[in-house]
């Protein structure tokens, strides 16, 4: 996995919320084939996305970007995972 994202700090809205578009890895390659990829983002520390959830998944394609929209002060974790053809997996995250 590479191109992944350096750790953010962004501003709430004055509602105490702010919409955040993460930008995936720009690429995922392995010598013996990607299986499979996806996407863990964690609302640690007080933050929630807007539906009250602390914890979503996703599949990602490289170099495209995922909406979350956030709500509270706190900590979001985005991690991206890919496991190749012998099981193997890369992981990458930011906050």
């Amino acid at each position: 996995i590479s191109g992944c994202s350096a750790n953010q700090t962004i501003q709430l809205g004055s509602n105490g919320t702010v919409e955040y578009i993460s930008n995936h890895p720009t690429s995922v390659t392995d010598n013996c084939g990607v299986k499979t990829t996806g996407l863990n983002i964690r609302y640690l520390n007080g933050a929630t996305n807007t539906a009250g959830k602390i914890i979503e998944t996703a599949n990602f394609t490289p170099g495209s970007s995922h909406k979350v929209n956030i709500k509270g002060a706190g900590t979001v974790e985005f991690e991206y995972w890919a496991t190749d053809q012998a099981n193997n997996t890369a992981i990458c995250k930011y906050t």
